[in-house]
């Protein structure tokens, strides 16, 4: 009976061990997944600031040259006129 009781501890022992470590197992398996979600993701975010910020620069560089252009051989008064113009409409 002793050595009966003693095979029960012992697999009981054994079988908390094996759940402890295929826990811990599982738990690290999860955080790597959120690890590479996680990096994903930010990855992405900063792709479509980099593309927003990329198509801003092409919008702004384009109305900066038909603005030179419109300016081109005006007055510095009608420089001035316009300036406060944009400041208005502003």
């Amino acid at each position: 009976m002793h050595q009966r009781f003693l095979q029960i501890t012992l697999s009981t022992v054994l079988i908390g061990i094996s759940l402890i470590v295929v826990s811990c197992m599982g738990i690290a398996s999860i955080q790597q997944a959120n690890r590479k979600s996680y990096n994903t993701q930010l990855q992405t975010s900063m792709n479509e600031y980099w593309l927003e910020m990329r198509n801003r620069m092409g919008t702004d560089r384009e109305a900066l040259q038909i603005m030179a252009e419109y300016m081109q051989g005006k007055s510095s008064e009608e420089f001035r006129d316009f300036a406060m113009d944009l400041q208005d409409a502003r």
